[in-house]
């Protein structure tokens, strides 16, 4: 979980959780990825992240071809509770 809201997010506390994800290969790409609290996969992804710890998970992802750096994104589906699926 993250506590970074930024461009569309900025005022959404309440209404989306804010994950910090980075890729399984290296970990050079990260990003910051925004899900509904209200959605059933974020309340699924909340009840693995919760813990703080790190997870290997799977996740759908949106980015914005017009996003100004890239590094945020909207978590479209939450896909696997492990890296494989």
């Amino acid at each position: 979980m993250s506590d970074y809201y930024n461009y569309d997010y900025i005022d959404e506390q309440a209404n989306f959780w804010s994950v910090r994800l980075t890729d399984s290969t290296d970990g050079s790409n990260k990003l910051t990825g925004y899900i509904s609290k209200t959605s059933d996969d974020g309340k699924k992804l909340y009840d693995i992240l919760k813990d703080a710890k790190d997870h290997m998970i799977t996740v759908e992802l949106q980015i914005d071809d017009v996003e100004i750096d890239g590094n945020v994104c909207d978590i479209t589906k939450f896909v696997s509770d492990n890296w494989v699926y």
